[in-house]
């Protein structure tokens, strides 16, 4: 998923190889449309010469798309690649090709649709030892180099720059926002004598992304996203991240909170003024069955607002009776709606195949000893009862979405 404009919308792209468009104020459906024959793998969106433009991918396609119009269809398709990430400015992406003989970046213009030039992958990790961890592509913060596989090439000139050394191949991290340390996993690497900094325990399996300001970094589990059952494996549900994401300070690299969703975390994204989070989780590994989340930064919750807060945890029987009663906790509800309709929506959904995850029921704040930003968090969220996963962000429908 991603934010649009002002974040007053949200593109999110389902299992079924749809892309849609959502009002995050009142959670109702403003456009759908069909982009892929298979699931929506990645997405961003940019500004790009006074247009707001989504790319999205799927397991061999890349398709750009006008952010107001996409139900007139895609502005142009790219063939045999995937994995696409927009440049900061916007005036190019980069693409990996979708050929598994042919491992090389693709850069595009993003006017012309024209290829630019070819990045070839001569790592020595061009054989990923797990061989489903796919590498990530990264932009420096001034769009002059890219990051791929550990290696980095300045996109001006021909040749690599550097090919770090890699100790695993989780393949997560990407260019710190301040442009001197490039984070490979869990090391950090300075990016002027690439010289080993410093090993982050805490970064260790995941894929990260930076706030607006560049001073907390945003970490989920590494997935395979090209395939959607291994990217719900339950051998991984033993991982921390498996059901949460994780806020780290990124001057000190010291652990901020842990925010637990006791379900399967598939992607994150935040809107560039650092108020919203959105994050897209697995609410039944069965079906497929998963939901589009907003949480807001700096929110205090309803239930502390008029309490100390060295009292604000709850004792194990109100943990329980707030499990068997979802509106003691809920904030206003979205307009439109009851306080009946919530409470019938709560049964609904495949919250019961998440089971292996009720240990962190005993944390009433869902965050460990404080909040995102010093606040609270605003949840929009909703379980559908969809048979498949046209019903994946059902989260976002306006006859079941509530405030929590």
């Amino acid at each position: 998923m991603t934010f649009l404009g002002d974040a007053s919308r949200v593109a999110a792209g389902n299992h079924t190889g749809e892309l849609r468009i959502f009002d995050c104020n009142t959670a109702d459906l403003l456009d759908t449309q069909a982009c892929h024959q298979h699931h929506v793998s990645m997405m961003e969106s940019t500004y790009s010469s006074g247009n707001e433009l989504i790319l999205t991918s799927s397991l061999n396609e890349v398709k750009i798309w006008d952010a107001f119009s996409i139900s007139g269809g895609a502005l142009h398709t790219f063939e045999s690649c995937k994995a696409a990430k927009f440049s900061h400015s916007g005036a190019l992406f980069a693409a990996l090709s979708a050929d598994s003989s042919q491992r090389d970046v693709q850069l595009y213009d993003v006017q012309t649709y024209n290829l630019d030039r070819r990045l070839p992958d001569n790592s020595i990790h061009s054989g990923s030892g797990r061989g489903h961890i796919q590498p990530l592509i990264h932009f420096s913060p001034d769009d002059k180099m890219l990051l791929w596989n550990g290696v980095l090439w300045d996109i001006r000139v021909q040749n690599a720059i550097h090919q770090f050394d890699q100790f695993t191949d989780y393949c997560g991290g990407g260019f710190h926002p301040a442009g001197n340390e490039v984070i490979l996993n869990s090391e950090v690497w300075d990016l002027r004598k690439f010289k080993l900094l410093r090993s982050v325990p805490s970064l260790d399996q995941t894929v990260i992304k930076f706030n607006g300001t560049g001073d907390v970094i945003y970490a989920i589990l590494r997935r395979n996203l090209d395939d959607v059952s291994s990217a719900i494996n339950a051998r991984r549900v033993r991982h921390p991240l498996f059901p949460a994401f994780r806020t780290i300070d990124a001057v000190t690299y010291s652990d901020i909170a842990t925010v637990q969703l006791d379900r399967c975390v598939l992607d994150l994204t935040m809107e560039p003024n650092d108020s919203l989070i959105g994050v897209v989780a697995m609410d039944d590994h069965d079906e497929l069955f998963s939901s589009a989340r907003l949480f807001e930064v700096g929110r205090k919750r309803i239930n502390d607002d008029d309490s100390d807060p060295e009292d604000a945890g709850e004792t194990d029987d109100e943990d329980d009776d707030n499990d068997d009663s979802d509106d003691d906790l809920l904030a206003p509800v979205l307009e439109g709606e009851t306080d009946s309709d919530i409470s019938s929506s709560t049964d609904e959904g495949g919250d019961d195949e998440i089971a292996s995850s009720d240990e962190n029921d005993d944390d009433p704040e869902f965050i460990d000893e404080g909040d995102l930003e010093g606040g609270g968090l605003l949840e929009i969220m909703g379980d559908g009862d969809g048979d498949d996963e046209s019903d994946m962000v059902g989260s976002f429908s306006s006859e079941d979405g509530w405030l929590e």
